[in-house]
């Protein structure tokens, strides 16, 4: 009796051993059937939802007259008029349109991504990540979010690999937490491309009131929208969709390009910005002015090791451009693509000082871009050796310097003295320009110059020379 109770029990820890052996070494064998009791087509019907392909066809619409919006690198048409900013935060804005409809859109960048979160910070565990995946699949954000909309619980099998059902599993354990209403009925989602490269999914249908876009482009850079409204029609999402551009990588480097700085000697400052691609951009300042069609611009000053404000102005727009982003507020203007803006304003040359002018690219001071450095030594006396902050234009050099004898309307690009055929002026006087254009004048700088520490000359500025 007892040599049969003892016999007994060895088995059963024999068989017991042997299955957690084999659960241990093949998972697959309760992974695969825990995983289609806990997703049931019941309880997680999206789960089961796979995209359908569709393709947006480019609009055929003149986009005379469609409101352009831009924010955070993402630009697009509107296919709705009367575009009103309702809230506006670091990564995304609410939009409200004269029909009732709304966007709110959400740029993904600086953001965690689901690739990264996947990967971790491990090397040996992102290279095994990987191996289970298969490099291709796993190469970008999209192909992750595309792998993973694609697979189902009816994917996996006890047939399959142990490397194959644990991949599959991570994907449906992920695939809830990305799509959207999980728990509705019979779930849409499609896979779309644009004629721009701009390809994505979206999710839901027109009618239902609302449908939630995730988009990336061919660097992999990504935003979402959410379209609300009961006036929503498939062709209104695809006319979004066709315009759709998403460009990152250029935001804080080519977004604004500035052609030139100047320095004039009659105490004003000109700047001229260009915006080289083919959608409108938004340009915004810390504060707004009250000139309709204008917006205050920063100059920050330099003091104890840190940038501080200086001196603020509310240049003239002397360049026509589109009115601001909405008529009660004159801090952001949008500048069309593919066009140039030249902003005047009076500066107090009085105040010395290392200073740069700034501009920003959303109204909570996000996004700096700043044009460009320059010293005041003296009053009304600039520093002619300022340079440029390449951040808004790699290849930038000293585009800008003080030789305005070039020609008659301070348009010396890309010239130096020697380009003029003159020498800087001893001791740093400068001309003074009678009334709002300075002539060309053959006899300067022979006629302005440093006579026993004093500028000489009715057409020089300032009285005691440079360094004296």
């Amino acid at each position: 009796m007892k040599d049969s109770i003892k016999k007994t029990i060895i088995i059963l820890i024999i068989l017991i051993a042997a299955v957690t052996i084999v659960l241990y070494f093949f998972p697959q064998l309760w992974l695969v059937p825990m995983l289609k009791l806990r997703f049931s087509p019941y309880k997680n019907p999206s789960v089961y939802a796979l995209p359908i392909s569709r393709e947006v066809i480019a609009s055929t619409v003149d986009l005379t007259g469609f409101d352009s919006v831009s924010y955070f690198g993402i630009n697009f048409r509107s296919p709705w008029r009367n575009m009103r900013e309702k809230s506006l935060f670091s990564n995304s804005v609410l939009l409200q349109f004269g029909n009732g409809n709304t966007v709110f859109l959400f740029s993904n960048k600086d953001q965690p991504t689901m690739l990264e979160a996947l990967l971790g910070d491990d090397p040996k565990n992102a290279e095994q990540i990987r191996s289970m995946f298969g490099q291709e699949a796993i190469k970008t954000n999209y192909a992750l979010q595309k792998l993973m909309l694609n697979t189902t619980p009816d994917d996996i099998s006890i047939y399959q690999s142990r490397k194959e059902v644990v991949a599959k599993s991570i994907l449906l354990i992920l695939k809830p937490i990305a799509v959207p209403w999980p728990t509705q009925v019979e779930p849409k989602i499609y896979n779309f491309i644009t004629a721009r490269k701009i390809k994505g999914f979206q999710y839901g249908d027109p009618w239902d009131g609302k449908v939630i876009i995730d988009f990336y482009n061919e660097n992999d850079e990504s935003g979402s929208m959410l379209i609300n409204g009961s006036e929503i029609t498939q062709n209104d999402i695809d006319f979004i969709l066709a315009t759709l551009e998403v460009s990152y990588q250029q935001l804080a480097k080519t977004a604004i390009i500035t052609d030139k700085i100047e320095y004039l000697p009659t105490e004003e400052m000109r700047v001229t910005i260009q915006n080289p691609s083919e959608s409108a951009i938004k340009i915004c300042s810390p504060s707004a002015c009250s000139l309709p069609g204008g917006f205050h611009m920063l100059i920050e000053k330099y003091e104890t090791d840190a940038w501080v404000e200086g001196m603020g102005a509310c240049p003239i727009v002397s360049k026509k451009v589109e009115m601001p982003i909405t008529g009660a507020d004159f801090s952001c203007l949008s500048l069309p693509g593919k066009t140039t803006l030249e902003l005047m304003t009076g500066l107090a040359g009085s105040q010395t000082g290392r200073y740069r002018v700034a501009f920003y690219l959303s109204k909570d001071n996000s996004n700096p871009i700043y044009s460009d450095e320059f010293s005041i030594e003296r009053a009304g006396v600039f520093d002619p050796k300022h340079k440029f902050d390449c951040v808004i234009d790699e290849d930038c050099a000293i585009r800008r310097v003080r030789c305005w004898q070039c020609d008659s309307v301070y348009s010396c690009t890309n010239k130096t003295w020697v380009d003029c055929n003159l020498t800087p002026p001893a001791g740093g006087c400068l001309p003074s320009a009678p009334g709002s254009v300075w002539p060309k004048d053959p006899t300067w700088p022979a006629s302005c110059k440093c006579v026993n520490s004093k500028c000489v000359s009715d057409k020089c500025i300032g009285g005691d020379c440079l360094g004296a």
